[in-house]
């Protein structure tokens, strides 16, 4: 198995993970928490299309010389994950990135998650770069 594969198989795991996670923790804002999980993930061809393009875009958008790119890379997933299934809407809530945070942090103190967190950054960063 390449390394492509193997990384690409673990961000659908991460999703799967993250969305569980997700669902676990409430927004603690004027946002409904129980509306927002019972919103549907965007669905479709378009909106899955729409959703990668804003991550290459923003991705792309990391500064070269930033030490935290692969981390910041990989916050931009997190977000997307997570947006896709509580509600874009969420993306201008506080909370919503108090919520980023505390996932973030979670994952990055398991020791033996942080090198595939690195890993999947490094990913979506030659993606990223691969799609100009």
């Amino acid at each position: 198995m390449s390394s492509i594969d193997s990384t690409s198989q673990f961000l659908s795991k991460m999703a799967a993970q993250v969305t569980a996670l997700a669902r676990q923790a409430p927004l603690k804002s004027g946002s409904d928490a129980s509306q927002a999980k019972a919103r549907p993930p965007a669905a479709g061809t378009t909106a899955g299309a729409d959703r990668q393009a804003l991550i290459v875009q923003r991705v792309r958008a990391i500064a070269d010389d930033d030490p935290q790119r692969r981390r910041k890379a990989f916050r931009i997933f997190l977000e997307s994950v997570l947006s896709s299934e509580l509600g874009g809407d969420l993306i201008n809530d506080p909370a919503f990135h108090r919520l980023i945070d505390q996932v973030q942090q979670s994952m990055e103190a398991n020791q033996e998650l942080l090198p595939a967190i690195d890993r999947a950054g490094g990913f979506l960063l030659d993606s990223a770069r691969r799609r100009k």
